[in-house]
């Protein structure tokens, strides 16, 4: 998706979540994620974060759209 090359992603994103659960990994490891990936495949990831949150964890769409709001921003 076009618009997800704009997208920041804050590691806080990924903090206790879907993605860090299934990877079993350390914040540390999300630490290294975050500042070393490209940000248009960090947001790939946070797509499957966004996922794993509604469908997995049954999270209400409020609660991720905080989670979105709180961690992460359109830089243009």
């Amino acid at each position: 998706m076009y618009g997800q090359m704009f997208l920041k992603v804050d590691e806080g994103f990924f903090q206790n979540g879907f993605w860090q659960a299934q990877m079993k990994m350390q914040k540390d490891a999300i630490t290294y994620m975050c500042s070393h990936s490209d940000p248009y495949m960090l947001a790939k990831l946070a797509s499957v974060e966004i996922w794993g949150r509604l469908f997995v964890y049954r999270h209400t769409i409020e609660a991720v759209e905080e989670q979105v709001r709180r961690y992460s921003k359109m830089d243009i």
